[in-house]
């Protein structure tokens, strides 16, 4: 069942314009957007069935734009421009929860927002649904360029500059008014539990408002030059600067630092089991300009050069030659602000209710008698986040660079066919490790991993054994607890639990492709186009993933362990899991013979594609002792058998249904515990299945008279 959602828009632009003179004209633009947007689970009438929020949208951009023709044969464009996108997640109704608490303004005050129902959980039955979480997102850019363009004989030359400031106001308010479970602990119906004020378990967050920006700058110089008819080159050199992120308040992290000896090392005994040595208790989160630190994350160059250059030859009148080269930075993608996103730990809090399992002691006219706690900020230094996983940017985080390089010939046939022939080929460099899945858990580099020298010593990660950090209010979490995994404490960090290095560059890939296409001119009956590309693509991404396999993933994840295979991601060099190398596309299309407005004019077009599949990487299920912390486990192969089933798989699908394993299961073993399998990143020789498509298009042509069509 669908139902009309309310939305409402409301669109302002002006422009202006003025010359000055034949040389000189200024030009202004102005744009408001407003919208009011119900996400799809708003429900007018039952309020209360699900959790929604409306979009209330914000668009305002100013831009100015000054050309001056300085003679001839120059030019010179200038532009200054300010965008700013107000992207805020709202409530679709208003609730005070001031009412909810009208004796209690101690515990009001502290909320950072009121205008939300409290969220609920009511065991044994639906919740309220009513838990949508307030976000208020302000994007602005500010950007300013100009270029100069020039005609000399036969050079037409450009160059000019680009100066922006990329940036967003961030405040997400969570639940702020509480999140509270009802069990029935107290009186047997978690529904009583509710209505008499006490909640089992409970939480309220306190979050700080961040304002990232990046500050980019470029200046470039290009000419394209027409040597004689036959022969044309352009060539140029693009400059540019790409701050790392930064905080408007440094309320950032920019490091980890793993050698400096923790406030902790003096409070509790950690030993070694191979040594038996007590160990040094290291490491901890670095904060943007804090003691010299410096108040940007990553570590961008100084500046990056980009040239680039082509050359077009005509061999002869139906024969043209061309190639070129270029190298180009990309920008970096940059997530959400938050915790996991920016490495914001310490800059938001959340204060937990914790009922007895006896009599309450607590009820939800104050559920948090002692006040919220909040935001710590900086001030606990490395001591920042103990006991729980953590996150920070790598440090040395650059700037992904291709190289892209192609040729190809081109050869015009008779009956308006034309042939060509080339390459294409690109070198990427400094990439993420994450690939596409850099933003998640898949792609981020655990580096509080297991040494694998204890895999010989340990045999079971999980044992419990005495917690040195029980009772010392410096280790967060951990302090709460009499014992503790034996693994953890063999952690090079065992302070932090996981220990997520984001954003992690360095990763490498290449490229080859072979591309031969015959065109022809949808002239007469018919026209159209056969392509065929035969490629390769090689990387290291571990995170990688296609639509038919997840990447197989570094073993353990990776982490920093020098001269160890199972960390190291260039070891695992080799097919990527994108690589599909085989793929042709047969797009011809036929003119129907016609007259008239109604029959004549109709066309005919199919896309037929017919592309190879792509590689296949292989996890296990971790079902036995773990050795690894949120890492991957490959299985052993088994020497003899064959990765595939035998037989085409859509064959034997369309004889038995129940015949569908792609995968000879007898090709893999369990890899034993607190070992690591020794199947490969890709499975060689093997491909997913094949894809193929074809669309069918119709189409007509249309006389809209003046000599156009439609």
């Amino acid at each position: 069942m669908t139902d009309l959602l309310p939305n409402k828009a409301y669109q302002y632009s002006t422009k202006a314009e003025h010359h000055f003179n034949d040389s000189v004209a200024l030009t202004g633009f102005w744009l408001s957007q407003v919208t009011h947007e119900a996400n799809s689970n708003y429900n007018p009438v039952n309020r209360f069935v699900g959790p929604s929020f409306q979009l209330d949208r914000k668009i305002k951009t100013f831009v100015v734009n000054n050309q001056y023709v300085l003679g001839d044969s120059s030019v010179l464009t200038m532009r200054g421009g300010w965008n700013q996108f107000d992207d805020n997640y709202n409530l679709p109704y208003a609730f005070d929860a001031k009412t909810l608490w009208p004796n209690n303004t101690t515990f009001i005050n502290q909320m950072s927002d009121t205008n939300r129902f409290p969220s609920t959980t009511t065991t044994g039955y639906a919740s309220t649904g009513f838990n949508p979480t307030r976000q208020a997102n302000q994007y602005y850019q500010y950007g300013l360029n100009g270029t100069l363009s020039k005609l000399s004989g036969s050079h037409s030359m450009k160059m000019g500059g680009d100066f922006r400031i990329l940036g967003v106001d961030s405040f997400n308010y969570g639940a702020s008014t509480g999140t509270y479970t009802f069990t029935g602990t107290y009186s047997g119906n978690a529904i009583a539990d509710m209505l008499l004020g006490y909640p089992q378990s409970g939480n309220i967050p306190l979050n700080t408002r961040v304002n990232g920006f990046v500050n980019y700058y470029s200046g470039y110089a290009q000419d394209d030059w027409r040597v004689n008819d036959r022969l044309t080159f352009n060539y140029g050199l693009r400059v540019e600067r790409e701050t790392g992120l930064a905080e408007k308040n440094n309320q950032i992290t920019v490091n980890f630092d793993q050698t400096t000896v923790s406030p902790l090392n003096n409070q509790v005994n950690v030993f070694d089991p191979l040594t038996g040595q007590r160990r040094q208790v290291l490491g901890g989160l670095v904060f943007a300009g804090v003691d010299g630190a410096p108040i940007v994350q990553g570590h961008q160059p100084n500046y990056k050069l980009a040239p680039r250059g082509g050359v077009v030859f005509s061999i002869n009148d139906k024969t043209v030659l061309r190639g070129g080269y270029g190298v180009f930075w990309s920008p970096w993608n940059y997530p959400a602000a938050g915790t996991t996103g920016w490495g914001q730990i310490g800059y938001s809090a959340t204060t937990l209710l914790q009922q007895p399992q006896g009599v309450p002691t607590i009820s939800l006219s104050d559920p948090f008698p002692n006040g919220l706690v909040k935001a710590t900020g900086n001030t606990r230094g490395l001591l920042t986040g103990t006991g729980g996983d953590i996150f920070f940017v790598d440090p040395s985080k650059g700037a992904p660079r291709v190289q892209q390089f192609s040729a190809d010939l081109q050869r015009e046939l008779p009956g308006n066919v034309n042939l060509s022939v080339g390459y294409t080929g690109a070198r990427g460099e400094n990439l993420s490790w994450a690939g596409s899945n850099s933003g998640s858990t898949n792609g981020f580099i655990n580096i509080n991993q297991i040494d694998p020298r204890y895999q010989g010593l340990v045999t079971n990660t999980l044992a419990l054994v005495p917690n040195p950090f029980y009772g010392v209010a410096d280790a967060g979490q951990f302090a709460t607890r009499q014992t503790i995994e034996l693994g953890q404490l063999l952690r090079p960090f065992p302070q932090f639990g996981n220990v997520y290095m984001t954003q992690a560059t360095g990763a490498h890939s290449m490229y080859h492709a072979a591309i031969v296409q015959l065109r022809k001119r949808a002239v007469g009956l018919w026209g159209g186009q056969i392509s065929y590309t035969f490629s390769r693509l090689n990387d290291n991404q571990f995170a990688e993933s296609n639509y038919y396999s997840s990447n197989a993933g570094l073993q353990n994840n990776y982490t920093v362990v020098p001269g160890s295979a199972y960390y190291n991601p260039d070891q695992e060099y080799g097919r990527s899991l994108l690589d599909s190398p085989h793929k042709l596309v047969v797009a011809p299309t036929l003119n129907v013979p016609g007259d008239g407005a109604v029959l004549g004019g109709w066309s005919v077009t199919t896309v037929v594609t017919v592309q190879s599949g792509f590689p296949i990487g292989v996890t296990q299920n971790q079902t036995t002792t773990p050795f690894l912390f949120g890492g991957t486990l490959r299985p052993n192969v088994v020497p003899g058998e064959d990765f595939l089933v035998d037989g085409n798989v859509t064959d034997r699908i369309k004889s038995n249904v129940g015949d569908n394993l792609f995968l000879n299961r007898n090709a893999f073993s369990a890899t034993p515990s607190n070992q690591f399998g020794n199947a490969p990143r890709m499975l060689p020789g093997v491909l997913s299945p094949w894809r193929n498509n074809v669309d069918l298009s119709v189409s007509k042509r249309v006389n809209t008279g003046g000599g156009t069509y439609a």
